[in-house]
């Protein structure tokens, strides 16, 4: 994680720092009363290498386990959901800073523009 950070900060990357997604797996091995205790050490961890960190936007908490029980029982679980609403942000952000880092000159090639209405239409969480 210090490593991504420092590419970011090092301007070998043009993507802002708002586009990473953290994504924190096995939550239902988390017991229930210490729910609240492992998000804020884990917010905090990653704070102290990623401190513009937005928790309610970047970091997501789901048990793949439950998503896919859900999913085959039809179900959409709203840990799932959260995860691809991050995703979706995620994306859609950093193709919106790919636009802004060719100098305004906003030459958009039409594939790119193909992709984001694509995942606009098919992320879309209801």
């Amino acid at each position: 994680l210090e490593n991504v950070r420092n590419t970011f900060l090092h301007g070998k990357w043009q993507l802002p720092a708002k586009c990473a997604l953290f994504v924190c797996n096995k939550w239902d091995q988390v017991p229930e009363k210490e729910d609240k205790e492992v998000k804020s050490h884990i917010v905090k961890k990653l704070k102290q290498s990623w401190p513009n960190l937005d928790p309610s936007t970047q970091v997501t908490y789901i048990s793949t386990l439950n998503a896919t029980t859900g999913q085959n029982l039809g179900i959409v679980t709203e840990e799932f959901s959260s995860l691809m609403a991050g995703i979706k942000s995620m994306v859609l952000q950093g193709i919106d800073a790919g636009w802004k880092c060719t100098g305004g000159s906003y030459v958009v090639d039409h594939n790119v523009l193909v992709l984001k209405l694509h995942l606009t239409r098919s992320l879309q969480i209801h």
